[in-house]
């Protein structure tokens, strides 16, 4: 067999022997994506944990590909990635490859210069990195373009496949992606670069719609490493009060310093409040006890761009250059943007999804040999005696097993493919007709649903959305039977925040003299005099400025809890089933700290004190408890059925309690609905407490709407399941 490295063409070979870190070999992923890509001609899917060379692995073949033409007009790679960080950082990394064989390297995206850009669509090449919304403004703003452009396409790379599979912007670069194709002529292979999924067959369908088996996956074994796992536990105050001086909360402070004070490290939190208060109090710690340097950092969407920056290059330094660094930060830190090796990945609160916690562990252990190091901590509400019967299972801490034994089985989410994704369509329908200046219905049903990422969508539904799109004077068709935008559809695709399909928050700059600290939620500004926390420093309002959509700030002292909100998500059925297994066994969990063990195992003896292991419902004066062990949907389904009969209900984490219901026969009777589906899904949809979910959902009409989140939203046949188990375990 030719070695891997001989296929690479001769200047990409020297660019590898150049490099200012040399190469002492391919790893096994890096080879087995060169065969792939300069010897068959299918497309493939690059799975690995973070910085184990999937970049290059991707490039490195394509890159050659690319020097064989080194007169080639147009663009002949284009990489996708969803931050633009994360553009930049692998910008950086491409350029000095692409230096050696003369290849050009472009970025586009919201801080690159009209400059830049211009001279990009003047003379294109070589390789762009884009987001997607950036890709949007390509057809919005330069759609007679396109086929010049992007007409010589071999090759597009999406970065962080993982998180495009689901949700709005997936779909929305699934839908762009498809209409490069129509527009340009183009018919490019398609690589994903992802973390290690349970199930990959939604990956290749997102690649290749038509013969999704023909996707290979390359996932060599040997890039994976050990795991090592800790978990403490923590309970809140009994007492109202602030979070600061709650004991527990000084422990936990306390264990941080302990546990991150040395090394680069990245601590996740599931709110940006939080980890601001835990950065404060760590700031505080750092003077009182007179240290030689405060090594703990913050990291999260709301801080400017250039302390984002700053923060990214200290742990990219690390602890090679004698300065440890530790980021609290959110999601903006668990795509893959290079910051180095960290040591260890701390997690406080357990995460929504394995998948995401994967992804958040994925970042420690990079270097070849180290292990990969999570320290979860979780934090729950102290049980009393007649308090939520709920939190005496401890559910933070045993939500956050469920997920560890999850991701250690190799369990992950798999992904929902019910939804229609209106909202996106719409999106794409306004941006086809801005595109084009107009187009017949049947043509814009062809690009967008039997060629475009939008196939589940029926006729019937789409000319039900093209209809009340109508009937709000958002589009009108000609009398040559064209669709245009009207003037209010104009408005729209003319607003500054188009590009991206899913709804913008707004916000409001907060600024220090010139200097920006970062970002706030225009609902979570407080009054002139008050204080905010924000870059894991102190500021107190001094002015606000509406016209300049700006919070002006000064040093201070004075501490206020922050008022950023938490992050949420739907728990899949899985993890709730995985906790009720925790529950019943007796096995020893070895990654818990002595105090978390001895909660596990109070937990368990609730569990069995209240039959829940014979037995799915608790009978109290006056109502029932019920246990479904079920996940969001399944339990917001039964909420919205015991709402649909005017049945009185409250929903828990784990358990739903039924109150007023006195009468067993009629509990046993709303279960065998349940079992029966006696409901019809649109009455029950219309029975949501919310319907509008996305950017474009109020465009509906009521019906369609209705439709929609009968599909993605509820769970009908999960319902009747857990239905029929509690009826098989009823006990009389």
């Amino acid at each position: 067999m030719i070695p891997a490295f001989d296929l690479l063409h001769r200047k990409i070979q020297e660019a590898i022997w150049n490099q200012e870190t040399k190469w002492e070999r391919l790893r096994p992923l890096q080879e087995d994506s060169i065969r792939a890509v300069l010897q068959r001609d299918n497309d493939i899917v690059l799975a690995a944990a973070t910085a184990s060379g999937k970049t290059e692995a991707a490039f490195l073949p394509i890159l050659s590909r690319l020097a064989e033409e080194p007169d080639r007009s147009g663009v002949g790679a284009v990489y996708v990635g969803p931050l633009k960080a994360l553009i930049n950082d692998q910008f950086r990394r491409l350029e000095d490859l692409c230096k050696y064989a003369e290849i050009p390297v472009h970025k586009w995206h919201g801080d690159v210069s009209a400059t830049q850009k211009k001279k990009f669509r003047e003379n294109p090449g070589g390789v762009l990195l884009i987001t997607p919304e950036s890709l949007e403004s390509n057809f919005i703003n330069y759609g007679a373009h396109l086929e010049r452009i992007y007409s010589r396409l071999e090759f597009v790379v999406i970065d962080e496949l993982h998180s495009f599979l689901e949700g709005v912007r997936g779909t929305h670069l699934k839908s762009l992606l498809a209409r490069l194709r129509l527009a340009a002529g183009a018919d490019p292979r398609m690589l994903g670069l992802s973390a290690t999924l349970g199930d990959w067959t939604v990956a290749q369908q997102f690649l290749d719609e038509a013969l999704p088996a023909s996707v290979e996956v390359i996932s060599p074994e040997s890039d994976r490493n050990e795991l090592k796992v800790g978990l403490r536990s923590y309970l809140k105050a009994e007492e109202e009060g602030e979070e600061r001086e709650d004991p527990e909360f000084i422990r936990l402070v306390s264990d941080l310093a302990k546990d991150f004070r040395k090394g680069s490290n990245l601590i996740f939190t599931n709110s940006r409040g939080l980890a601001e208060t835990l950065a404060d109090q760590l700031q505080q710690i750092s003077h009182q006890e007179k240290w030689a340097r405060n090594p703990f950092r913050i990291h999260h969407g709301s801080i400017s761009k250039e302390i984002r920056e700053e923060v990214e290059g200290e742990l990219k330094l690390g602890e090679g250059h004698g300065l440890p660094v530790t980021a609290f930060c959110t999601a903006t830190l668990e795509m893959g943007i290079d910051i180095g090796a960290a040591k260890a990945v701390g997690q406080i609160g357990p995460t929504w999804s394995v998948n995401s916690l994967v992804q958040r562990v994925g970042r420690s252990g990079r270097r070849e040999g180290e292990s990969s190091i999570l320290r979860g901590y979780a934090i729950d509400e102290n049980p009393a005696p007649e308090g939520n019967i709920e939190d005496r299972f401890y559910p933070n801490l045993l939500r956050f097993c469920a997920l560890i034994e999850l991701m250690i089985e190799g369990w992950l989410e798999p992904l929902d493919e019910d939804d229609w994704h209106l909202s996106t369509l719409i999106h794409q329908m306004f941006s086809i007709l801005r595109q084009t200046g107009g187009l017949r219905p049947d043509r814009l049903f062809f690009q967008l649903c039997e060629k475009g990422a939008f196939r589940s969508v029926e006729s019937g539904v789409f000319q039900n959305v093209l209809r009340a799109l109508g009937s709000v004077e958002l589009i009108e068709q000609m009398a040559d039977g064209n669709l245009i935008l009207a003037p209010k559809g104009e408005r729209i695709v003319e607003s500054k925040d188009f590009y991206a399909a899913f709804q913008a928050v707004e916000e409001y700059s907060v600024r220090c003299g010139e200097d920006e600290i970062g970002k706030l939620p225009v609902d979570s500004i407080p009054p002139v005099g008050q204080h905010l926390l924000l870059g894991g420093r102190r500021w107190q309002v001094i002015d606000i400025d509406g016209e300049l959509k700006s919070v002006f700030v000064q040093p201070s002292r004075g501490y206020t809890k922050p008022v950023f909100m938490g992050t949420s998500g739907f728990i899949h059925d899985a993890v709730i089933g995985k906790m009720r297994e925790i529950l019943s066994t007796k096995e020893p969990l070895v990654y818990l700290d002595a105090e978390a063990m001895n909660r596990i195992e109070s937990a368990r003896a609730e569990f069995h004190r209240y039959h829940l292991d014979r037995s799915e419902l608790v009978p109290f004066p006056g109502g029932v408890r019920w246990f479904p062990w079920a996940g969001t949907k399944t339990m917001l389904t039964i909420v919205t059925e015991a709402s649909l009969r005017e049945i009185k209900v409250e929903c828990g984490l784990l358990h739903l309690t039924f109150s007023g219901m006195k009468d067993e026969e009629r509990f046993r009777g709303f279960l065998n609905e349940l079992v029966v589906g006696a409901s019809d899904p649109l009455e029950l949809a219309a029975h949501l407490p919310a319907k509008h979910f996305h950017k474009y959902d109020e465009c509906l009409d009521t019906e369609t709407l209705d439709r929609a989140n009968a599909r993605r939203i509820l769970d009908l046949g999960g319902t009747a399941r857990v239905a029929r188990s509690a009826l098989g375990k009823w006990r009389k």
